[in-house]
């Protein structure tokens, strides 16, 4: 393996410990936003990392919970006011993922 290919393999690992960081922030941040009746929702909230060769992409998503969007965005029909737990943790923790960002890829 040549320099640049060594620097590229370094860096692309550099981003996914980065991202997998994050997606647990992100993920913890929302089980703790979100609203507890029975536990259920919270639970089931899970935070998953997808590596590709020139990107990470990091979603945060509930497993088999159905209303879990209704709670989320609300509904008009139902007139049920929307609890943005997960978008909450995103705003919460932006100013420490950009940190986070910023120091793990030096």
């Amino acid at each position: 393996m040549n320099g640049f290919q060594r620097a590229k393999q370094e860096h692309k690992n550099k981003r996914k410990k980065v991202a997998e960081d994050i997606a647990m922030v992100l993920e913890r941040s929302a089980k703790l936003n979100a609203p507890v009746d029975k536990g259920y929702l919270r639970r089931s909230t899970n935070g998953k990392t997808e590596h590709k060769d020139t990107k990470s992409i990091i979603t945060i998503a509930t497993n088999g919970v159905d209303y879990a969007r209704v709670v989320h965005e609300g509904s008009v029909v139902k007139n049920i006011k929307g609890q943005p737990y997960i978008k909450d943790a995103l705003q919460q923790n932006m100013a420490t993922i950009k940190t986070m960002i910023k120091e793990g890829m030096k």
